[in-house]
């Protein structure tokens, strides 16, 4: 049972560190008009961030997207390499290794706050036209 209590503080402590990261990279939030209803939450998240990467290449063209994502991968595999150790002493639920998505997670939040462009009125206004485009109505950006 000693064994379990650093496994369980540490996966509290990347699932803090995680909620913190993400709140920093705002996103469209999509109000759910028949196009929502019809594809899903996965399928507009999916949606959203395809929109998202399209328009950081129309702002920053291709190579400028790249370095920053380069950046960012760099920074999410520092984080990866520091969790590394949460992830070989994983909680399993349902057959879900728990603590390896976290840890994914977490390093997921790092790359993208390299990369983000989410206070940028022209980088929301290509995403918002990008959602309409699809059939989405945008409310806000949270």
């Amino acid at each position: 049972m000693s064994s379990q209590r650093p496994v369980s503080l540490c996966l509290a402590a990347v699932l803090l560190l995680s909620s913190a990261l993400s709140a920093c990279t705002p996103k469209p939030q999509l109000l759910e008009n028949t196009k929502y209803k019809k594809v899903g939450s996965s399928e507009a998240s999916d949606d959203i961030e395809r929109c998202m990467n399209e328009a950081k290449v129309k702002l920053d063209g291709v190579s400028g997207t790249i370095e920053k994502e380069t950046q960012g991968a760099a920074a999410g595999a520092a984080v990866s390499t520091a969790t590394s150790g949460i992830t070989s002493a994983s909680t399993s639920v349902g057959g879900v290794n728990l603590s390896g998505s976290v840890a994914d997670g977490v390093s997921n939040s790092v790359s993208d706050l390299f990369t983000d462009q989410s206070d940028n009125p022209e980088y929301r206004r290509l995403v918002d036209a990008c959602l309409r485009r699809q059939g989405y109505r945008v409310s806000s950006w949270n």
